[in-house]
């Protein structure tokens, strides 16, 4: 194969991955011609094959990440510390309310600004909420924020009934909602369920909906704004895939973009998620339950449950004028193992065999994946001082098993000015791979 020597303008920040012992580099690259965005190409190239060269009109761009917990339970080393946080779970926050994260471990939701963590010490003092269940403890799982006027709750001590701001589902099968406190419990199926994921649709043409993945069911259990169970009402194959093996059952959910995605995880006969490579699938769903495709199967699925879509750089912006971007994958679907403790980069816009393309683990500064042990949940910043930046990844997790909790966070790590770039790859390029799209817009 001849050498390849092309010059392009850098569209799109590049991710490092790995895939077995082979460390990659993708790029999303574009070609310009008077500042418009003519035509796209994606490239998937081995990083010791390629000499990059960036030019100094654009700004920094990661390709590595790095790790800083933020609140611990005092078992890991963090900026604070806050005995509540045991086992974390669930994530969720307004656009600028502090983040809201299930203690599954304690029975409690803890209220965190990255602000003011960032701040300490000192530490400030935290805010958690009991989370009520069917028992004296709950184990509370999935939460979702409520931006709609449903899921209407009083708990007799805040005054006249009003919408729930946040909504928390529990491993006993109960969901509880927040109106003030004291939390309230809305759903008690804990002779049926356990709730370990929560996702939410509001100001749709067909109304507001509360989904939660049923691990122990194996169902997707679906609530209008009453938090009166619907499911009756659905279509019959709702929710359903008849192609993912018997013993797996829903384990996380969220809604991303406007379409439901759910996660897989393998279980036990005591309904215990069991850990191991290959053990995942996720599908996507619309809002009603129809099945809209397969993103993953086994593969580097292990037990996963964390969600998070790398949000899309403007291409007809300047970045210079706009933000500094994260060096995230653009576009990509990030998904958490809590088996591993990896985070898998999946790209939307490549398919494989029907499939998201695997892209493979984030990586730390040491060139090896991210391992956080029982990752739970994933989500990006909120853009405001409690919520953290936009281009900031936060995560839940819960150590031990569960008997200890972490909240933290992933930024990055290793940049270089973007602009012009040229790629040079010799026989070795016979295992590069490119897409091109046609076309001005984003990939």
């Amino acid at each position: 194969m001849a050498p390849i020597h092309k010059s392009f303008a850098l569209s799109s920040p590049a991710l490092a991955f790995a895939n077995d012992t082979k460390v990659y580099i993708s790029l999303v690259i574009g070609h310009t011609q008077g500042g418009k965005v003519l035509r796209y190409v994606s490239l998937t190239i081995p990083a010791l094959c390629v000499a990059i060269v960036w030019g100094q009109t654009r700004p920094a761009i990661a390709q590595f990440y790095t790790q800083h917990n933020l609140v611990s339970d005092g078992a890991a080393s963090a900026d604070c510390v806050d005995p509540n946080l045991v086992d974390g779970w669930g994530i969720a926050a307004g656009p600028t309310s502090p983040w809201w994260i299930s203690d599954a471990g304690t029975g409690k939701t803890s209220l965190y600004s990255v602000d003011a963590v960032s701040a300490a010490p000192p530490c400030p003092a935290f805010t958690a909420f009991a989370v009520p269940g069917a028992g004296v403890q709950s184990a509370p799982t999935g939460v979702v924020r409520n931006d709609g006027t449903g899921f209407v709750v009083n708990n007799g001590v805040a005054g006249s009934p009003s919408a729930a701001g946040f909504i928390l589902g529990s491993a006993d099968g109960t969901i509880s909602a927040y109106r003030g406190d004291p939390l309230v419990v809305v759903v008690n199926n804990s002779a049926t369920a356990a709730y370990t994921g929560l996702a939410i649709v509001t100001g749709t043409a067909t109304g507001d909906f509360l989904y939660a993945a049923n691990f122990r069911a194996g169902t997707v259990d679906v609530f209008d704004t009453t938090f009166t169970q619907i499911n009756s009402t659905l279509s019959a194959d709702a929710f359903t895939d008849p192609s993912i093996p018997a013993g797996y059952a829903p384990f996380g959910i969220q809604n991303l973009g406007g379409v439901i995605y759910v996660t897989y995880a393998l279980k036990d006969s005591s309904g215990k998620e069991v850990p191991g490579e290959g053990h995942g699938f996720v599908n996507v769903f619309d809002t009603s339950g129809k099945l809209l495709y397969r993103v993953a199967s086994k593969g580097r699925l292990n037990s996963p449950w964390g969600l998070a879509l790398v949000p899309f750089l403007d291409e007809d912006a300047d970045p210079e004028e706009v933000r500094p971007y994260a060096g995230f994958f653009n576009g990509a679907l990030l998904i958490g193992n809590m088996g591993d403790g990896k985070i898998n980069a999946f790209d939307p816009t490549q398919h494989a065999q029907g499939e998201y393309v695997d892209r493979g683990p984030l990586l730390g500064v040491n060139g090896k994946p991210i391992v956080i042990e029982k990752l739970r949940a994933l989500a990006f910043g909120t853009d405001s001082s409690a919520g953290g930046k936009w281009n900031t990844l936060f995560f839940t997790a819960g150590s031990a098993d569960g008997a200890h909790g972490l909240f933290g966070s992933l930024v990055e790590t290793v940049g270089d000015k973007r602009g012009a770039l040229e790629i040079r790859a010799g026989q070795a390029g016979e295992n590069l791979t490119q897409a091109i799209k046609g076309g001005a817009g984003r990939p």
